[in-house]
């Protein structure tokens, strides 16, 4: 059985598990532990379920693959936003200040969305984009370096004028300072693909469209998301 089989039987065992009566005097107080507790446990059950199928040998599945398909699960249950969480996300749609709402609703995305993934992701996605264009800068300046010594050798042997210099190093500053706005332009598009991200999932403050007062509470947002994230 593949890892799509057996998130198949896990979605229908926790299905099952909602439509259960439950007691309202065990009803947790921490939503977001209720769920985690839930998804894991419907995971393993439904693997030992598996497990005890006639003619099903479940050591014969790598424990990275069982602990994939618990990942897994748990990912695509992170991905939709509670109804209750999306009405308050709703109503903060037109605020212009931090407020305790603002601060539940930040609080309560990181434990019971996928805020924290699509964060990392775009953090890791703008670490790779900017050591790339760092690399090609510092490849920039040594070929600049090298055509420097070239002209150097040159002038030892009286073929290059201090005019040759001077448009050298006009023309080696044009195509750093072009290199430099490509990069430029290549960030701020980066930097909006993100906020349209993050507007998707309804986060506080973020627009498709963004003002400088939206991109300065953007930035606020930002920082309280990393101190919740330790």
């Amino acid at each position: 059985m593949d890892i799509q089989g057996i998130l198949s039987l896990i979605k229908s065992n926790t299905a099952q598990q909602q439509e259960a009566p439950t007691d309202p005097t065990t009803i947790s107080t921490s939503s977001a532990t209720t769920t985690s507790a839930t998804v894991n446990a419907s995971a393993s059950t439904v693997i030992a379920e598996v497990a005890s199928t006639p003619g099903f040998d479940l050591s014969h599945i790598d424990p990275s693959v069982l602990q994939q398909v618990r990942d897994e699960y748990q990912q695509q249950q992170r991905q939709v936003i509670p109804d209750d969480l999306s009405r308050l996300l709703d109503s903060l749609a037109h605020v212009s200040t931090i407020t305790p709402d603002v601060l539940t609703a930040l609080s309560r995305m990181t434990q019971e969305t996928h805020l924290l993934d699509v964060l990392n992701e775009c953090k890791q996605q703008q670490d790779n984009k900017e050591q790339d264009f760092f690399e090609r800068r510092k490849e920039m300046e040594k070929e600049n370096a090298r055509k420097r010594d070239a002209l150097f050798a040159k002038e030892i042997m009286n073929a290059a004028s201090k005019e040759d210099f001077e448009a050298l190093e006009c023309e080696l500053a044009k195509q750093l300072d072009i290199f430099d706005r490509n990069v430029q332009r290549s960030m701020e598009r980066e930097a909006q693909a993100q906020r349209v991200r993050l507007a998707e999932l309804k986060v506080p403050f973020f627009k498709r469209v963004s003002n400088e007062n939206d991109k300065r509470m953007q930035r606020k947002v930002l920082s309280i998301l990393q101190d919740m994230m330790g």
